[in-house]
């Protein structure tokens, strides 16, 4: 585990000259060569020397941030704006990984990206856990039904995936009950 602040090169420098605009950047550039020497020495073996890196930032999820003596229209489409759980801009990878650490996961777990029944879910150590956090394609029962065929503990799915379908949401919070399997939704 390494911890690097994103400082930036200088400018004029060496290492901004060949297109590290941070620290971090070097880092990561040497982590990847590390690695490689590594495969190198063993002929080219094939060895897990991939990482993952991560960025502090702000939350992926829409917050509920207005003053007291808001006007009563401005509050209204606040409310309205917050219908979407998760921020349009954020990547699944990063909604993700925002809820893992919201429940206690660490980020170094083992990850997948599996496709079931036509749909993109995360599985961890080996569908332990299985995510949907696709915030713009609905899911079908029958595919649900697929992914909790998986038998995983626990079941994360995006409030945003059921595009506002309580019906759906309702049916997919009793197949769960049925198999047994815990439900968490962001």
């Amino acid at each position: 585990i390494l911890v690097q602040l994103p400082e930036p090169t200088p400018e004029g420098s060496e290492a901004r000259d060949q297109g590290y605009k941070s620290i971090a950047d070097i880092t990561r550039a040497r982590i990847r060569n590390a690695g490689q020497q590594l495969e190198d020495q063993l002929n080219g073996s094939q060895l897990d020397t991939g990482f993952r890196s991560y960025k502090l930032t702000d939350t992926n999820f829409n917050k509920w941030q207005v003053a007291s003596e808001i006007e009563p229209n401005v509050l209204e489409q606040h409310i309205l704006d917050l219908r979407d759980s998760a921020s349009a801009e954020a990547s699944q990878e990063a909604v993700l990984a925002e809820i893992l650490l919201k429940l206690g996961y660490s980020l170094s777990q083992d990850q997948e990206c599996i496709e079931v029944e036509g749909l993109e879910v995360f599985s961890l150590d080996e569908n332990l856990v299985v995510a949907y956090v696709n915030p713009t394609l609905k899911p079908t029962i029958p595919q649900i039904r697929a992914i909790l065929e998986l038998k995983p503990a626990k079941f994360i799915i995006l409030e945003d995936a059921f595009l506002g379908d309580d019906q759906l949401k309702t049916n997919v919070v009793q197949e769960c009950k049925s198999r047994k399997v815990e439900l968490w939704t962001a």
